[in-house]
């Protein structure tokens, strides 16, 4: 397949942009939506190629569980435009598949957690919520889109809402998560963009992303209880 071959050929940050997207749109076909047989599916295998191509370059050495999602991180990390492209585009990717036979059918390695790409997001930059104030208000990031759908995701994680304990049982991993410098952050960038809101500093109402935002909050707060006790 066209799209497997770039993926042997290329690493630059604009073609696996572009491969992204034309996954994007594969996995928004109705032909997908209603296929029952995902092994019919050339997706996976898709998905699976740029998994592997990442591994294979070893951006990421520390040899984590999650160095897939660090590895993109720092693919992208020199262009800020593109890595919320990116950013953004996998959540919607995760999203249209979680509407499909393949999200039931098929195991998940090839799509990166949300949670720990912005976990690594954050981490890339010191968990400072000045930088991401500044993505935020520049009009040349999606930042503003990716951390809305991020926040959605993450205050409507069922896992994560209606039975924590699980997931953190399931998950011994989520033990490194960086919960509590998240937790920081997230607060922080409350508080910046309510000052901005006060005094005129930024160009969009920042109200609903408060909302969005202490709603995570509280998801997090509740985890983090959760964590403690364990």
């Amino acid at each position: 397949m066209q799209l497997e071959n770039k993926l042997t050929n290329d690493i630059s940050m604009d073609s696996f942009h572009s491969i992204l997207v034309n996954v994007s749109y594969l996995v928004d076909d109705s032909e997908f939506k209603n296929c029952e047989n995902p092994n019919d599916l050339q997706l996976w295998s898709i998905l699976s190629s740029i998994h592997e191509l990442l591994m294979d370059i070893e951006l990421d050495e520390s040899n984590m569980v999650h160095s897939y999602e660090n590895s993109i991180i720092i693919l992208f990390s020199e262009d800020d435009a593109q890595l919320f492209r990116v950013l953004d585009l996998w959540i919607q990717i995760e999203d249209h598949i979680k509407s499909t036979e393949l999200y039931q059918q098929t195991t998940l390695h090839a799509i990166p957690n949300a949670h720990w790409l912005f976990a690594y997001l954050a981490k890339s930059v010191g968990f400072s919520s000045y930088l991401f104030i500044d993505w935020l208000v520049s009009p040349e990031t999606t930042c503003l889109s990716y951390l809305v759908h991020y926040l959605r995701k993450l205050s409507t994680d069922d896992e994560l809402i209606c039975n924590p304990n699980q997931f953190v049982r399931s998950a011994v991993i989520i033990h490194s998560w960086p919960l509590q410098s998240l937790i920081n952050m997230l607060s922080q960038i409350s508080k910046s963009l309510k000052t901005l809101n006060q005094y005129k500093g930024i160009a969009f109402c920042p109200t609903p992303l408060i909302n969005r935002i202490n709603r995570s909050l509280s998801v997090l707060n509740n985890l983090c209880r959760v964590m403690t006790q364990c």
